[in-house]
């Protein structure tokens, strides 16, 4: 008995020792993620000239030298690298981003709303889906009833086991086009977020490449407390890192930039030594050392909006929202706005009932850039110059049909320049689109504030 005693304290260090050194990988294990979003505004910016942006080539440098630097990481999209000219300049097989995507040798991309609604045009799944990156999706196809990405992708990071990446987003059309909802289905997030983590077999530890805003990834943290790691989409100068309960959130600065964060593995579900780079496009050489040769960013010119042009047919004035029975056409002169619009001549009509003055229009032609939809439209103001109405001359164009605005526009009507606010809610896939329309309108009335008489 004492023999045996005296044996197993002899071996109990060697034991000691062996357990310590099986969970070394694990323990020890340091990971390193490359993480890119909106790669849509990148390859096909709004307003852009035609060819390839000079950007697309800092991006490719990027991308080699972190391969060099870091032979084992792993690159992922946050989502958003689809773009409307996407559906009017490429065929299926020839879309830039996801050549750009499978060359790179990139694993997963996350299905934002923007790649949602382009999806069907590009036929996006029964092209690309048995290829890499995998397509994260948890939204089912309400028709066929199958899932319109994978719900989740084990990535292998040796020994040390693997990484298990789901993806999250938003799909609300509501107030652009509220029959394009019919489209796709969606559990609760939290939920399925809960029920993927505990499929079989486990994972060494979970990250959600995310599309969603910084205030739901705080709540999904929240809730779903075994997530490890949560990438976001969004960029911003502060706070790279922060930590809701167990789960780690990081974005990078800026948005046209290739964010990687490094991780050490502290046990199953549990990661520390976090931190956060950032390799801007926007740098003369793309050398991952060559901070100093940042220079200022660089910027698409967009088109500037055509305020108050004159009318194509007159007769168009018959559709606005104020009944009128004639209209007389003024001119002011918008100085000090040379470089929000594209003429500081603008042209309105004056609309009279019974000689009494009850409004005025304006004819808006805003040409978006290739391959983005041309907001074409007249906004009627009433004597106190607030919005009366909108009215589309030509309707603004989807992938998939013609947008319902009127949604969108409720909260205009009545309101001043001043009082009007964007909401992106309900409007997934389309905000740019939807911005520059609010900047329009904003625009319009500000200088109908300014310079129109008021009585």
């Amino acid at each position: 008995m004492v023999r045996r005693f005296l044996l197993l304290l002899c071996f109990t260090p060697i034991f000691l020792m062996a357990g310590l050194f099986s969970g070394f990988k694990l323990t020890g294990n340091k990971c390193t993620v490359a993480f890119t979003g909106d790669l849509g505004d990148v390859f096909h910016p709004t307003g852009n000239q035609s060819g390839v942006s000079p950007k697309i080539n800092r991006l490719n440098d990027i991308i080699n030298e972190l391969k060099k630097s870091y032979p084992e990481v792993i690159f992922v999209d946050t989502g958003h690298f689809l773009n409307l000219p996407d559906t009017t300049e490429t065929d299926y097989n020839n879309i830039p981003v996801m050549t750009f995507l499978q060359t790179s040798t990139f694993e997963l991309a996350n299905l934002g709303a923007r790649d949602l609604l382009m999806a069907n045009s590009l036929r996006l799944f029964d092209t690309h889906r048995d290829k890499k990156p995998a397509l994260l999706s948890i939204f089912k196809d309400c028709e066929s009833g199958k899932n319109n990405g994978d719900t989740f992708k084990d990535v292998s990071i040796g020994e040390a086991g693997a990484i298990r990446f789901l993806g999250a987003a938003i799909f609300n059309t509501e107030r652009f086009a509220p029959s394009l909802m019919k489209r796709y289905k969606s559990p609760a997030l939290p939920d399925m977020l809960l029920a993927l983590l505990e499929q079989s077999p486990r994972s060494t530890i979970s990250i959600l490449l995310s599309c969603l805003s910084p205030a739901e990834n705080d709540s999904i943290a929240e809730k779903v407390t075994s997530l490890s790691l949560i990438i976001e989409k969004d960029a911003s100068p502060k706070h790279p890192v922060r930590k809701v309960h167990n789960t780690y959130i990081v974005h990078r600065d800026e948005m046209e930039t290739v964010g990687l964060v490094t991780f050490k593995i502290k046990s199953t579900g549990v990661i520390g030594n976090i931190s956060v780079k950032n390799y801007h496009l926007n740098k003369k050489k793309n050398s991952i050392f060559s901070f100093l040769n940042r220079k200022k960013s660089e910027t698409s010119t967009s088109p500037l909006p055509r305020i108050g042009e004159m009318l194509p047919w007159e007769e168009l004035l018959g559709k606005v929202g104020i009944q009128h029975d004639s209209y007389e056409i003024r001119r002011i002169t918008a100085s000090g706005y040379s470089s929000r619009v594209n003429s500081t001549n603008i042209y309105y009509y004056d609309l009279f009932k019974y000689y009494k003055r009850v409004g005025k229009s304006f004819y808006v032609d805003h040409a978006l850039g290739r391959g983005y939809p041309q907001l074409l439209f007249i906004a009627t103001l009433d004597n106190d110059n607030r919005l009366a109405s909108v009215d589309f001359v030509f309707p603004i164009t989807l992938p998939e049909g013609i947008a319902e605005a009127d949604g969108f526009l409720k909260s205009y009507i009545g309101k001043r320049h001043n009082e009007i606010q964007f909401e992106p809610g309900g409007c997934s896939g389309m905000e740019i689109v939807f911005k520059a329309l609010h900047n329009d309108l904003w625009l319009l009335l500000e200088i109908a504030a300014k310079f129109t008489d008021q009585d």
